[in-house]
């Protein structure tokens, strides 16, 4: 081989092989021994759910009954039968109520959590398929889906305390951080009515956008945020002065919708674009969209800021997507019972409850403290730029890029060596 060629050859040789070995050293390996979240067991009752304050306990209300569930073991230790459509409970501040709407019996059973005895059944409006607990603890709304009404009901006494009437088909109520103010979207009138939660004071009527769903106020109580289901945009109201300062344009269908623990990030679940749209709530603006599985709704962050979960109900689907709240990268795909809807973490952030509307069961999902919530990945590196004219113009000096045998032969093997040592990193992982 002359010289020129030889030349050419080593030096397309070092440059790959250099290469390598930079894009081995990019490669994010997870800690040895972390284990990822994964299913530990199926719970053969249906429903959505609420955990205790201290996470050991969770409760699921479907169909006729409420089920009370062991954390640690996934022992059913309680239920409470004869209800009639039960949806989405409430649960007090402390633990130790737990208010049930049954959406078919136009009323709300309030229900002793340590032995799972109903001390009230409260008649309230019509269809109340969500309750709803003020963070003072101090009442429990009921949203009347059938008629346009919200029922106060007083935590201590289980008295109604009010029926306040609002827009057409209400859907949803969130209660401000300081328990003063109440909003609820109309679904049917694209609106939100803004009320006083001390005397029942309608204070506006905000216009928003079409099919109002989901709804939350802020931590810091500034803004409320609202899903329009049927034009694919989030609306952003000032609580100040009770105006819409943004409209953001999302997926398609985004019935869901979920706030980090800070409030500065806004993850909205696009029913009908397979996808989700992380929010930036200082700036209003989407800036990443991630793609999911088909058709997600229920949508969940973890209490410690780590991670979004994303039920997945497409046919054939059955799945959670966890993404890594700091980067918006899926971290992994979690297959669960059939057609799941709702999702709830425990405060602790180690537990994940999914109820598969499917098949009536729920999915417990355990999140190990050492979890990654990142998944390898390579990073560019910068190697000087190499074009055919360099390569030729550097092998046309012959000896100056002939490499000795020795060297070029520990160039491949610490090439080698590089790719074998990532790849049995991963195995351990």
């Amino acid at each position: 081989m002359n010289r020129k060629l030889t030349g050419l050859v080593l030096a397309s040789m070092s440059i790959f092989f250099l290469s390598i070995l930079g894009l081995v050293a990019a490669i994010e390996v997870s800690p040895v021994g972390a284990a990822l979240p994964s299913v530990i067991r199926t719970i053969s009752a249906g429903g959505q759910i609420v955990v205790s304050p201290d996470s050991s306990t969770a409760w699921i209300s479907g169909g006729n009954e409420v089920n009370k569930v062991n954390a640690a073991s996934g022992a059913i230790t309680g239920t409470v039968t004869g209800q009639n459509g039960v949806y989405q409970s409430a649960i007090s501040p402390d633990g130790s109520t737990l208010w049930a709407p049954n959406g078919s019996s136009n009323s709300v059973s309030e229900i002793n959590t340590a032995d799972m005895s109903v001390t009230r059944s409260i008649g309230v409006g019509s269809a109340p398929y969500y309750a709803v607990a003020s963070p003072n603890g101090s009442d429990v709304w009921a949203v009347n889906s059938g008629d346009p009404t919200v029922t106060q009901i007083n935590a201590v006494s289980g008295a109604v305390t009010r029926t306040i009437s609002v827009g057409s088909a209400p859907y949803y109520l969130a209660v401000s951080p300081d328990s003063s103010t109440g909003w609820v979207t109309n679904y049917s009138d694209g609106t939100v009515t803004e009320f006083d939660t001390s005397t029942g004071t309608i204070l506006g009527t905000v216009t928003v956008g079409q099919g109002p769903a989901w709804i939350a106020v802020s931590p810091n109580g500034a803004t409320v945020w609202v899903s329009n289901t049927g034009d694919g945009t989030i609306s952003e109201i000032s609580t100040s002065n009770a105006t819409v300062t943004s409209t953001i344009a999302v997926g398609q269908s985004p019935w869901r919708f979920a706030l980090s623990p800070d409030g500065s990030k806004l993850w909205v679940s696009n029913n009908g674009s397979g996808s989700v749209s992380e929010i930036d709530t200082a700036t209003a603006s989407v800036i990443k969209t991630i793609t999911v599985g088909t058709e997600p709704w229920g949508i969940a962050v973890s209490p410690n800021a780590s991670s979004v979960w994303v039920a997945n109900q497409g046919t054939g689907m059955n799945s959670v997507t966890q993404i890594d709240a700091s980067t918006g990268l899926v971290v992994q795909t979690i297959q669960v019972g059939q057609y799941p809807e709702f999702l709830t973490v425990s405060p602790d952030s180690l537990t994940v409850w999914v109820d598969n509307a499917g098949d009536g069961t729920v999915s417990e999902i355990s999140v190990p403290a050492n979890s990654p919530t990142t998944i390898p990945t390579t990073t560019p590196t910068t190697t000087p730029a190499v074009t055919t004219a360099s390569i030729k113009t550097l092998a046309a000096t012959g000896t100056n890029l002939t490499l000795p045998l020795g060297l070029a032969t520990a160039l491949l093997g610490l090439g080698g060596l590089g790719v074998l040592g990532a790849q049995r990193r991963r195995r351990r992982v």
